[in-house]
C-alpha cells in the first residue's frame, strides 16, 4: 500500500525540515512525496532536488518557475499522484505544522473505517498559538460562517 502525500512549497528554504522527511521516509517506504516548487525565489528548488537525490524511490518533485499559488501546487500533486499506485493520498504544509505523525493516525483512521474521505483542520488549544493576520482571520470566520 502506497500512500502520496502532496508538498506544496513556495520559499520554504529555512522552514523546511529536510531531515524529518528523510527520517521518516527511511523508517516508512510505503510513503510517497510529492513536493511541489511553486516558484519560489529562494533555494527551496536545490532543497527539494536535495531530497529527491535522497530517495529518488520515495520523491516526485514538479518544479515549476512560475509562483500560482498553493491551490493550484496542490492540484497538480494529486494530478500526479493519481498516476501511481498509492491507495490513499493527502497533504500537508511544508513546514509541517500539521506533523508526519497525524497524517499516520488519518490513515490508520481511514484503514479501520468505512470512511472514504477524512479531513483536518487546526483549532487553538490552550498553550498552542496559530498565527494569522487579522484579515485572513476575519475572511476565514465569514466563509466558515458561511458554509455552516
Amino acid at each position: 500500500m502506497l500512500i502520496g502525500v502532496v508538498i506544496p512549497c513556495y520559499n520554504e528554504t529555512n522552514r523546511l525540515p529536510t531531515e524529518v522527511f528523510i527520517e521518516f521516509m527511511c523508517q516508512h517506504p510505503e510513503w510517497l512525496f510529492c513536493f511541489v516548487n511553486d516558484g519560489s525565489k529562494d533555494a527551496t528548488s536545490d532543497v527539494l532536488h536535495r531530497i529527491k537525490e535522497a530517495l529518488p524511490q520515495q520523491v516526485l518533485l514538479i518544479d515549476r518557475r512560475q509562483n500560482k499559488g498553493k491551490g493550484e501546487s496542490v492540484r497538480e500533486g494529486m494530478l500526479l499522484l493519481a498516476t501511481q499506485p498509492v491507495k490513499y493520498v493527502g497533504f500537508l504544509d511544508a513546514d509541517l505544522a500539521t506533523p508526519l505523525h497525524e497524517m499516520q493516525a488519518l490513515v490508520q483512521l481511514a484503514e479501520n473505517s468505512q470512511y472514504i474521505f477524512v479531513c483536518t483542520s487546526r483549532i487553538k488549544q490552550i498553550g498552542s498559538g496559530i498565527h494569522r493576520l487579522a484579515g485572513r482571520h476575519i475572511i476565514g470566520r465569514f466563509f466558515a460562517t458561511l458554509i455552516s
